[in-house]
């Protein structure tokens, strides 16, 4: 499968109305989880600059939501439209936990107070992002240092890959950073991270002709005055199948084995900038299904439930899929053993 034409992962540029027209979403059997039709509705909280908190329709940062119109069932009823399952193996699946870490290089210094806060990390992701990879025999990739140094998860030339200020805190180790100084980091911790991840999906859907990547991220449970009411978030880009169709099935799944309150696209848009939508950039909805997994931090503090929330996500997303393992066996059969 070659990658789109002029396409690169790791800087593109947008522009009003970046994403085409919607694709016919058959076997979708919800309503588009968009602003006006979600049943659990939590606005974006996006975080400036200057750690002031803005509820915005347009992308994180100042960039552009694409349009969201909703796809076409021609004329059919959508609780006609029905959902088919999508086959993979372990060989397909790629893990990946951006803001794994609050780490610094050796040459930055700050509280530590300051560093266990979410703005430094997420925590618990990486509990999460190992547990999967475990389960799926899958390959993680997994930031060595805090977002503080520089934001894996978001594009070269947003105004926050590097931030002075979050969420009120004043970022001591990124006072007065000269041009130079923010292209270093790049150079050293952001550019092998995105290659690896890239190369990573390339080599799956090179050999295996699909990469279902999991994205794992966990959100502070309050921002600011704005309280979280969701448990575990959803991100995906609704104009993309199968990814659209098995998220709204993942999700019914999930509030089904968990009884937790599962939304799409909250606390954040699926689409806003972030290293999943760059990388549906590049290649065709068939070949690249991106799916980000947020897991409110409450569940951080208690490593039962965070390991029950993990494998209710994995089992989920083995039931939905038919999952296969590599050697042919049913892994529910493995786990009855």
């Amino acid at each position: 499968m070659e990658p789109k034409r002029g396409k690169s992962v790791l800087a593109l540029p947008r522009s009003a109305g970046w994403r085409g027209a919607a694709v016919p979403a058959t076997g979708w059997h919800h309503t588009l989880d968009g602003d006006t039709n979600n049943r659990h509705h939590d606005p974006d909280e996006n975080e400036g600059e200057n750690g002031s908190i803005e509820h915005a329709l347009s992308m994180p940062e100042g960039y552009p939501e694409p349009e969201c119109k909703p796809p076409s069932f021609f004329g059919i009823p959508s609780w006609l439209v029905t959902f088919t399952k999508m086959s993979f193996d372990s060989r397909q699946v790629l893990v990946s936990c951006e803001h794994a870490s609050n780490r610094l290089p050796e040459d930055m210094k700050a509280p530590p107070e300051m560093m266990a806060l979410h703005i430094a990390w997420d925590p618990g992701a990486l509990k999460i992002a190992r547990r999967l990879a475990e389960t799926f025999s899958a390959p993680l990739h997994a930031g060595e240092y805090s977002r503080l140094v520089v934001d894996l998860n978001r594009t070269i030339g947003n105004s926050v890959l590097v931030r002075r200020v979050s969420d009120g805190h004043r970022i001591p180790f990124n006072r007065g950073l000269r041009r130079s100084d923010v292209q270093r980091r790049i150079e050293d911790y952001y550019l092998p991270y995105r290659t690896a991840v890239l190369g990573a999906v390339e080599g799956i859907i090179q050999d295996r002709g699909r990469c279902v990547h999991l994205c794992i991220h966990t959100y502070t449970p309050q921002l600011g005055d704005n309280v979280r009411g969701n448990d575990i978030g959803l991100l995906y880009d609704p104009h993309r199948q199968p990814e659209a169709a098995l998220v709204h099935e993942l999700r019914d799944a999930l509030i089904e084995r968990t009884g937790l309150v599962v939304w799409l696209n909250r606390p954040y848009q699926g689409t806003a900038d972030g290293i999943l939508p760059r990388i549906r950039e590049v290649y065709d909805a068939e070949a690249y299904v991106g799916i980000e997994l947020e897991v409110n931090q409450r569940f951080a503090e208690s490593p039962t439930e965070l390991v029950d929330i993990t494998d209710a996500f994995s089992g989920c997303v083995q039931d939905l899929c038919g999952w296969k393992e590599r050697d042919g066996k049913q892994l529910m059969a493995r786990k009855a053993s």
